[in-house]
């Protein structure tokens, strides 16, 4: 069988993007299991070029990165040089004059590709790409991984007559903040399905809008949990085995993944133990970690991305990791399964009293979680890093609890469904 997933956007200078991960790890899986798997996706960074097909590092499937036209980026390009010739003027009105003086080139980069624009993406020529694929490549089910939304759209434009998925990695249509124009039921009923968590299965199964589909809604809960490779000779991060290492990776943002409360727990916990170091890897936009960082440059530090490769490295060299929730409810991290995979004990800071890593938490037998920085849950927080230093749940009873995570389980799954 002829597969495309098609994932939103490649960029090449991120290899941290779970979206990207995740897809390409379900391609491989897929391709394992002796199926014909194209990832294709929007190619960030690269020279204008049409569509380009080359064969994946493993050689076990293909990616198709699609580029807009040569004159898109030529009038892309004479904005940077509008914008970065009046360094005085605030970036966002350069950008608002520009497109003003020049009406023709703001039409271009508005309805193509552009960093400048959040939901402003190249529908119409991704659209094409995807479907002249499909047609040429004879294709037999084609996956939307829906984080961007740019993946529904193209994926559902096409007229090539195959089977068509969501796999549904961010419930659009039940955030308030996503603009009414990502109408997310259009798609779900000209899906031939869609694949989710369980969480989210039992909420469409409720809600008055989704539960017409639930005869199409499958679980299917994101393939990532793989045994670590850390054989690795030298760290990105420096770390001090005298120290007790509390490790997080991932980004920070103060509205809706802020370190605030495990910090001032930690605060609390620092005034009587100054043997606690937490490093913090990833892009990170909370002032509140840099003012904490500041307070204690000793013991909370702060490093920008990694490369993918190196991430079980570092997760290998904690004694603990961290975990935040997201304030949407129904998204689960990705990275939750990378970290039960490791089998190190995990600290997890849930923002909302319905947090769903909670489900997945109190499975884990070295989970601590908690929402509050009182004194008492600074004191539990110090008695768990105390009690289970050193302490590790073996990789077989990690794979028993959360074997439907296992990617070649959730590949099966998906090919089940397919057909």
């Amino acid at each position: 069988m002829n597969i495309l997933i098609f994932c939103g956007y490649i960029d090449d200078r991120k290899t941290t993007d779970a979206n990207v991960n995740i897809a390409k790890r379900l391609c491989r899986e897929v391709a394992k299991q002796g199926h014909n798997v194209t990832l294709a996706a929007i190619h960030v960074n690269t020279a204008p070029q049409g569509t380009v097909v080359k064969t994946a590092e493993d050689g076990n499937y293909k990616i198709a990165l699609i580029t807009p036209p040569p004159f898109v980026h030529r009038h892309r390009d004479r904005l940077e040089q509008y914008v970065q010739s009046h360094p005085d003027m605030p970036r966002g009105a350069a950008v608002m004059r520009f497109m003003l003086m020049h009406p023709f080139s703001a039409a271009v980069i508005k309805y193509s590709y552009s960093k400048l624009y959040k939901y402003d993406i190249p529908e119409n020529y991704a659209i094409k790409a995807v479907d002249d694929y499909c047609k040429a490549n004879a294709v037999d089910a084609a996956v939307a991984m829906t984080f961007p939304f740019i993946s529904v759209v193209s994926v559902f434009g096409t007229k090539a007559q195959c089977k068509k998925y969501i796999y549904q990695l961010d419930p659009y249509g039940l955030h308030e903040t996503i603009p009414p124009e990502y109408n997310e039921i259009e798609f779900f009923a000209k899906a031939d399905g869609i694949f989710t968590t369980d969480i989210l299965k039992r909420v469409y199964s409720c809600h008055d809008d989704y539960k017409k589909f639930c005869d199409k809604i499958f679980v299917s809960p994101f393939p990532t949990l793989v045994k670590g490779d850390a054989a690795h000779s030298s760290l990105p991060v420096p770390f001090d085995s005298e120290k007790t290492n509390i490790v997080f990776c991932g980004s920070t943002h103060d509205n809706y993944r802020s370190p605030k409360c495990f910090l001032e727990c930690l605060g609390k916990i620092l005034e009587k133990d100054k043997n606690i170091v937490a490093t913090f890897i990833g892009p990170h936009t909370s002032a509140t970690l840099d003012s904490f960082a500041a307070l204690y440059p000793d013991n909370i530090r702060i490093f920008p991305s990694i490369n993918a490769s190196l991430v079980p490295s570092v997760l290998d060299k904690a004694d603990f990791l961290l975990n935040m929730g997201n304030t949407f409810k129904l998204q689960v991290p990705s990275k939750i399964f990378e970290y039960f995979a490791t089998g190190k004990p995990i600290i997890h800071q849930q923002l909302v009293s319905d947090c769903s890593c909670l489900e997945y938490m109190e499975k884990y037998p070295l989970a601590f979680c908690f929402e509050e920085s009182s004194d008492a849950t600074a004191e539990k927080l110090y008695s768990f890093i105390k009690n289970n230093l050193s302490q590790t749940v073996s990789w077989d009873k990690v794979s028993e609890i959360y074997s439907g995570n296992i990617p070649e389980n959730v590949a099966k799954n998906l090919l089940d469904i397919i057909g």
